[in-house]
């Protein structure tokens, strides 16, 4: 079991091993960025709230769980057998419960599970008003389209705390939605820091401090070619014939590695 002075320690050093409990659909690199952006929650504000959209079985909660700063968790999951993808095909959840989450985490922390609340619906069919106190850290991994990313982060942006960080799984697949999102912060004349780190795209309101922290810094990559890639490849996976994609496949993966914006992305 992880104490509260290990999960302090390990934070700190974006330790992956507060992943190894309970299965989580993210990559190393994913980990370390969702490390990083807890690591800069709790300088900023000490104590905080997590809320996520998306849990399935909790293997994005459990570093929060373990972690004496955070006093609350909201999860909010429909729990679908299968949903939706904006890549063209419909996901599978198995075993998709919050009965099954809860077990899985109380084997992790079981003094600590208490701190979490389930919502088993829509994001939008919450009421605003048990979303509290208001979370500092959000995480929106929920259905993978455009038009729910952005019904998510409207949500997280009417319940969240001031100078909330707000983070999205899986960015190259919901670009459409994030795109629409910052063009919409911008018209509204909202203060915002958004970069992306690995696959995970980070909006930081109000706070000008996100970006500037050095393990952010170091797992950063370029905002302007991820949009291009990840337009680049849709390109090609969505209108494009299978002779021309199997022509151009090699060339969208080459321009969508690592070192291009952060992520491996080709592997994924």
């Amino acid at each position: 079991m992880i104490t509260g002075a290990d999960a302090e320690k390990m934070i700190e050093s974006l330790d992956l091993r507060l992943f190894a409990h309970a299965p989580s659909q993210t990559s190393d690199y994913d980990r370390k960025a969702l490390l990083a952006a807890q690591r800069v929650v709790r300088k900023l504000h000490g104590e905080y709230v997590y809320l996520e959209i998306g849990s399935h079985l909790g293997g994005t909660i459990q570093p929060h769980l373990v972690d004496p700063r955070c006093k609350r968790i909201c999860s909010i999951d429909k729990r679908p057998r299968e949903q939706p993808d904006d890549r063209g095909s419909r996901m599978e959840y198995l075993d998709n419960s919050s009965g099954r989450m809860l077990q899985i985490l109380r084997d992790i922390a079981p003094d600590q599970v208490s701190k979490i609340t389930c919502f088993d619906s829509d994001a939008r069919d919450v009421k605003q008003s048990l979303i509290t106190p208001r979370p500092h850290l959000l995480f929106i991994d929920g259905e993978h389209t455009a038009h729910a990313a952005v019904a998510d982060f409207e949500f997280c942006l009417s319940v969240c705390a001031p100078g909330a960080v707000i983070c999205f799984h899986d960015a190259h697949i919901v670009h459409k939605g994030l795109k629409q999102i910052r063009h919409s912060l911008v018209e509204r004349k909202m203060k915002f820091e958004s970069g992306i780190l690995g696959l995970v795209y980070v909006i930081a309101l109000d706070s000008g401090v996100f970006f500037e922290d050095e393990c952010v810094r170091a797992l950063t990559g370029s905002e302007f070619k991820f949009f291009f890639t990840s337009a680049a490849r849709a390109l090609v996976e969505t209108h494009c014939g299978e002779t021309a994609r199997t022509i151009l496949r090699p060339f969208a993966k080459m321009i969508t590695k690592k070192e291009v914006w952060g992520a491996t992305y080709a592997e994924r």
